[in-house]
């Protein structure tokens, strides 16, 4: 699950309406030039007009070897402050005709109902100028980008209750607390159901620094109905191995407790300079967007005798 998100966005109209500055940005990073400075900028002026004032030939001398010093590729980058205006302008047609072409990796859609009917958002629609983007273990499924990360932990963690209940689980609780990021706030309290089983099951965080920061969760199941078995529909559980072994052991051999890693640290391509491109296309990210927090958590299972 570690390559980048495939996007979708509805964008009825007339394609992308992009900011100048932006795709002037956007060039610049493409082509690797970055701004003249200000001594840059002052040599090629003093070679214009040393052509028409004699004496200013020996400052524009002096410039151009100061300037060479400054950058090596001083001449490409000059280049491109002559032909910017060229290059937005075709950037500008780009983001009109063939929008696809400055978001890489996006599906642009112009009406709702050209959208795939097998695909679906967790919010159960799709709003018009509003990127989403593709959970990495369900390519049909999309998340509008604000809220990726939070849906994306909730939706792992929510599993991993799931796996424990459908094998037997008595309690899941935490062994150790650890977690990096850059900012994390959330708190939910809810009812998991696990084949019509009420699983109380309570998840809180908070935090504002790159310190490490308090996560838990926790859950008590009833004694089951039936033997250890794996629950349908399972998005994470063939990409953790622990998680795997954890079903194989306690099917095969009644294992009566496990220790498992909850883990969240990629970012899938949806980050905070994502998100300011998006800005400067006109697009949405759907909210205020929470960055990826990275989590790593060891939680022991406990499980039911097997009857």
């Amino acid at each position: 699950m570690s390559n980048p998100c495939q996007f979708l966005v509805l964008l009825p109209g007339e394609g992308l309406s992009a900011d100048p500055g932006l795709l002037e940005e956007l060039a610049r990073r493409i082509l690797g030039v970055d701004p003249l400075t200000s001594p840059e900028k002052a040599y090629f002026i003093s070679r214009k007009i040393a052509h028409y004032v004699p004496w200013v030939a020996i400052y524009a001398k002096l410039a151009e070897s100061l300037s060479k010093r400054l950058d090596s590729n001083l001449e490409r980058r000059a280049e491109f402050d002559r032909s910017k205006d060229l290059i937005v302008e075709l950037l500008t047609r780009l983001a009109t005709a063939a929008p696809e072409t400055l978001l890489p990796g996006t599906r642009i859609f112009q009406a709702p109902d050209k959208i795939p009917a097998e695909w679906s958002s967790n919010n159960g629609t799709f709003w018009p100028s509003v990127v989403y983007a593709a959970h990495p273990a369900d390519p049909q499924f999309f998340i509008p980008v604000a809220t990726f990360h939070p849906y994306l932990i909730e939706d792992k963690r929510a599993e991993m209750v799931r796996l424990a209940g459908a094998l037997g689980a008595s309690e899941i609780r935490s062994t150790q607390k650890h977690h990096h990021g850059r900012k994390a706030e959330a708190k939910v309290r809810a009812k998991i159901p696990v084949e019509e089983i009420p699983v109380e099951a309570g998840v809180g965080a908070s935090g504002h620094s790159s310190a490490a920061t308090v996560f838990d969760l926790s859950a008590n199941f009833p004694e089951p109905k039936g033997p250890p078995r794996l629950p349908e529909k399972l998005r994470w559980y063939h990409a953790e191995p622990l998680w795997k072994a954890m079903a194989e052991t306690r099917v095969a051999n009644g294992t009566r407790s496990f220790k498992v890693l909850f883990k969240y640290d990629q970012d899938y391509g949806v980050a905070a300079d994502f998100v300011a491109t998006l800005a400067g296309f006109g697009l949405s990210a759907g909210g205020t967007f929470n960055s990826m927090t990275s989590i790593e958590q060891e939680y022991e299972i406990l499980f039911h005798p097997v009857k």
